[in-house]
């Protein structure tokens, strides 16, 4: 059995050499494509069976109903730069990021977009200075400038965040904006958590916080709808591919 690929769908002489090759089931995977593609995959398939003693066979397999969750509201656009610490807590190692006007390496994780000419006005050994969101004053050491971009290394935690100033020699620039941060629920076990037929953005939730003794305190949209009327109280709900799981206590309209 060979999962056939998208490009089964085009290309008869890749189906051809998997039949002759030993394929004998082609397998059309309904989670992917559409069904037109699996038409032709199916067609492709077919006529090279024709050619073939014993003949190759076609399964496909449909997918069930995709149940998501819908998203928490974004987190604030922030990135963290913490230095490696020894076990007393010094730091052995300085946090990297990369002042950026377009891509970055892909080994830098922490991507600062500044403005392009000042990045351009940068040397190695600078110093820039900034406050970050916590007030601490903090300092960014450029330790490579190339063109487009320039390797600053930090040796205190420091949380820069969308609009921070970076200030070199009195030139000034504006972190633009950066990702936000995705956030989450934290839930113990025994937590109640409410799916709603709402996709709102929820807000984040975490457990011990005030409210975590009400239900409903951390909600959660679901995508399919129809498990609103199909829901029973006592049956089981898995999520994540079975991480999590819980036992439904109660069912409304448009929650659970």
């Amino acid at each position: 059995m060979v999962t056939l690929p998208t490009e089964a769908a085009d290309d008869y002489l890749l189906v051809r050499h998997l039949v002759t090759s030993g394929m004998d089931v082609a397998r059309i995977n309904g989670a992917h494509d559409d069904p037109t593609s699996w038409e032709r995959m199916a067609s492709n398939v077919r006529k090279a069976s024709a050619e073939m003693d014993p003949p190759c066979r076609i399964s496909v397999d449909l997918p069930g109903p995709k149940l998501r969750t819908a998203q928490l509201v974004d987190g604030p656009q922030v990135v963290r730069l913490r230095p490696e610490r020894d076990l007393r807590g010094v730091p052995i190692a300085p946090a990297v990021a990369a002042l950026v006007t377009g891509k970055a390496p892909e080994s830098l994780a922490s991507l600062l977009p500044v403005d392009p000419a000042w990045i351009e006005r940068r040397h190695r050994g600078d110093v820039i200075d900034m406050v970050d969101t916590r007030g601490s004053p903090r300092q960014l050491k450029v330790a490579d400038a190339v063109a487009g971009q320039c390797v600053v290394e930090a040796w205190d935690t420091t949380y820069v965040e969308t609009g921070a100033t970076l200030t070199c020699d009195d030139d000034t620039t504006t972190v633009r904006g950066l990702a936000p941060v995705p956030q989450y629920h934290v839930l113990h076990v025994g937590d109640p958590l409410v799916l709603t037929r709402s996709l709102e953005p929820a807000k984040p939730w975490r457990h011990g916080q005030p409210g975590s003794a009400r239900i409903g305190s951390d909600r959660i949209g679901c995508t399919l709808t129809a498990v609103f009327e199909a829901a029973r109280v006592g049956q089981r709900v898995i999520l994540d591919d079975g991480k999590m799981t819980g036992v439904i206590e109660s069912v409304a309209a448009d929650e659970i």
